[in-house]
């Protein structure tokens, strides 16, 4: 449905609109989990909440819309495990980014 309203958004602004008040609601909800979770410590304090929302979603977004049009129905459960795994890891990784060749992170 998403791929759909995508499409017609830049030909109707109604649509449009919608499009993105859904997708506002989506990065507004993760807002609120990160905020929740860097309360109680459950998720990486330096993570500015909003930024990272926002940066999710559209990450999120934009994969599904450049690969699900164009791949077989069997590929959505695995993308959908590695966007999972990816939105985890920057949310809840606490080890050693260097490890990973990511180089120092202040």
């Amino acid at each position: 449905m998403l791929v759909a309203l995508n499409e017609l958004a830049p030909y109707d602004a109604a649509v449009g609109d919608t499009y993105r008040e859904l997708l506002s609601g989506v990065s507004t909800g993760l807002t609120r989990v990160i905020t929740d979770g860097q309360a109680d410590g459950s998720i990486r304090a330096q993570l500015p909440a909003a930024t990272t929302a926002d940066t999710l979603t559209w990450m999120v977004e934009r994969t599904c819309q450049q690969n699900l049009p164009n791949r077989p129905g069997s590929y959505d459960a695995e993308l959908a495990d590695v966007l999972t795994e990816i939105v985890w890891s920057t949310l809840y990784f606490t080890g050693d980014f260097g490890a990973l060749g990511c180089g120092e992170r202040d």
